[in-house]
């Protein structure tokens, strides 16, 4: 079982919220926002942050059984997701297991799937890619702790990302409406892949952030929900 955070409404719809990958807990963005839209969001602190035990060898498939499980717990049936960053990966993992629990899939800065990584991306982050698709989980787990970097969640994220994701994001869009927003010019993650994705719906913002601001939260918050209780 994992740790859950909650903000906005008890009574609401729901949207489940998928952190991105970081070297910390991570929160839930602008609570305030959820509350205020009537919106009840969930999020679990994924294996290896905050107080969930680590899964090391667990692929997205499985990070997303252990959260139905959960949601099972906490008597949601049917809901939506919502991922950002390295969190989108694990969103769609979510609904390609429970496409008919799962309302829409909402994408915010999200990595698509990338073998090799793309030529957009920064070298480092290329360079963390291919280590984590090829190294064991000790080299991977070692070199971020020479950069500094020691939450186990993160390393396992970035294992979970670079390898096969055990599902095709097509036909998740087949099965789920897909929602997905990204900067034109974002430097962290790139745009370019996504294009090729059939079946998903791509907002492009204009600019080049990673990290969302509150208007664009508000707006994936109100399409998520629209969708769900329609």
């Amino acid at each position: 079982m994992l740790s859950w955070s909650r903000s906005g409404s008890a009574a609401g719809p729901v949207v489940v919220y998928f952190h991105g990958t970081g070297n910390a807990k991570q929160d839930i963005p602008f609570p305030a926002i959820a509350e205020g839209l009537g919106v009840r969001v969930l999020m679990a602190d994924r294996p290896g942050y905050g107080t969930s035990a680590p899964m090391p060898d667990a692929s997205l498939l499985d990070v997303g059984r252990v959260v139905l499980g959960d949601l099972d717990d906490q008597d949601v049936e049917e809901f939506s997701v919502l991922g950002w960053s390295g969190g989108g990966p694990h969103a769609l993992a979510c609904a390609a297991v429970a496409p008919t629990r799962v309302r829409s899939v909402g994408l915010l800065s999200s990595w698509a799937p990338m073998a090799p990584p793309h030529r957009d991306l920064p070298l480092r982050v290329r360079t963390a890619m291919r280590a984590g698709a090829a190294l064991p989980r000790p080299a991977v787990r070692l070199m971020f702790v020479l950069e500094g970097q020691t939450c186990v969640g993160q390393v396992d994220d970035v294992r979970r990302v670079t390898r096969p994701w055990g599902f095709d994001v097509e036909r998740v869009a087949s099965a789920v409406r897909v929602l997905a927003f990204h900067a034109e010019s974002d430097p962290y993650v790139p745009l370019a892949p996504w294009r090729d994705v059939k079946g998903i719906e791509l907002t492009i913002v204009p600019g080049d952030a990673h990290d969302f601001p509150p208007d664009l939260w508000t707006l994936v918050l109100r399409r998520l929900t629209d969708i769900q209780i329609s």
